[in-house]
């Protein structure tokens, strides 16, 4: 069940993509945002699957044996659509995870700040306050988001059009992002725990099937 070169391969491929996409400029935010997600999807489901205990994985491969000992090729069909359900369960509930994170992304980007706007902004971040708001000055971004509002977007004209509104919203931006995160590494785990769950059943059950049919064919 575990194929750890294919398992070690993902991991190195989606950790470089991840890092390219992290230095890439001269593509727009959303195209990050999907590149980002894919690569994040593929090295999580990799991570799962190939965190699934031993103990499951020997007792799946079981079953494909007879009690004789001899392989049967319809017990090892349904072993590996077993299999199959299980990574298609783990990767639906990332992409649950996923759109809940894109549905968050939208509504910030139309009621608080444009995430062209808030990409830019992070570029430049800078410790030093000063440093950072004369960067932000430089980008004319103060202008852009006046721009933005005047496109009749959502929200109160005056409050975006006081001075470093785009610096005073990041912190509502990141701190919303986070609650994302922690929400859906809860959610993430609490579905990995039902699934293998679900899994471990399937498993016995199958067993007990595959005993009572070869203990049926020997007593015969």
């Amino acid at each position: 069940m575990r194929n750890f070169l294919q398992f070690k391969l993902g991991i190195i491929l989606s950790v470089t993509f991840l890092v390219a996409i992290c230095f890439a400029k001269s593509v727009s935010p959303w195209m990050l945002l999907l590149l980002f997600e894919v690569a994040l999807i593929w090295l999580v489901l990799t991570i799962l699957y190939q965190g699934v205990p031993t103990s499951l994985c020997n007792a799946s491969d079981a079953n494909c044996y007879r009690i004789d000992g001899t392989k049967s090729p319809r017990r090892e069909v349904r072993e590996r659509i077993a299999r199959a359900k299980l990574r298609s369960d783990l990767f639906a509930v990332l992409i649950l995870v996923v759109m809940s994170g894109n549905l968050v992304v939208f509504v910030l980007d139309a009621v608080l700040i444009p995430m062209t706007i808030a990409s830019e902004t992070l570029a430049v971040f800078s410790f030093d306050p000063d440093s950072w708001r004369e960067k932000i000055s430089q980008r004319n971004l103060d202008r852009d988001v006046m721009v933005w509002q005047g496109l009749g977007r959502f929200g109160n004209s005056d409050l975006y059009t006081q001075p470093h509104f785009v610096k005073s919203s990041l912190p509502i931006l990141i701190g919303t992002m986070i609650l994302w995160l922690v929400g859906s590494c809860v959610l993430v785990r609490r579905a990995y725990q039902i699934i293998l769950r679900r899994f471990c059943d399937g498993i016995r059950s199958r067993g007990n099937e595959y005993f009572n049919v070869d203990l049926g064919r020997l007593q015969g």
